[in-house]
């Protein structure tokens, strides 16, 4: 997180809400619009806490009528218009954050556990009977 914050300065966190926004993510993925498309970024966005992250989203996006909508969610200028000096990152504790747990399992690998589990219980069943 740290790298991609600060290094390359793609990404932004926010600690206390636990919203993270991603630099050009409207440029690569709203070369379109249209109504279905607006309907959904309008419900996606009304569930953003901190508008900051809104407004350095918006940045990148191209179409006009896209961008408005992200802008009209941004509200207030100063509200908006964070340092990019500053990314969210928490410079005086170079403690790991506890909520970024490191979990060590592989995609999918608990439901191949559980299931494996229903099927040796199957198994204790039918010996049983």
């Amino acid at each position: 997180m740290e790298r991609f914050t600060l290094h390359h300065k793609l990404i932004r966190y926010n600690p206390e809400t636990r919203e993270l926004a991603i630099k050009n993510w409207g440029k690569e993925n709203l070369p379109k619009g249209g109504k279905p498309v607006m309907d959904c970024l309008y419900s996606e966005l009304k569930e953003v806490d901190d508008t900051s992250l809104i407004h350095y989203v918006s940045e990148a996006i191209q179409k006009s009528e896209i961008r408005s909508l992200y802008e009209s969610f941004c509200g207030q200028e100063e509200e908006c218009n964070q340092d990019e000096n500053e990314p969210y990152v928490d410079s005086e504790s170079k403690a790991f954050d506890e909520t970024f747990t490191y979990r060590d399992t592989m995609r999918g690998q608990k439901e191949k556990e559980n299931k494996k589990e229903k099927q040796q219980q199957q198994k204790a069943v039918t010996i049983q009977t």
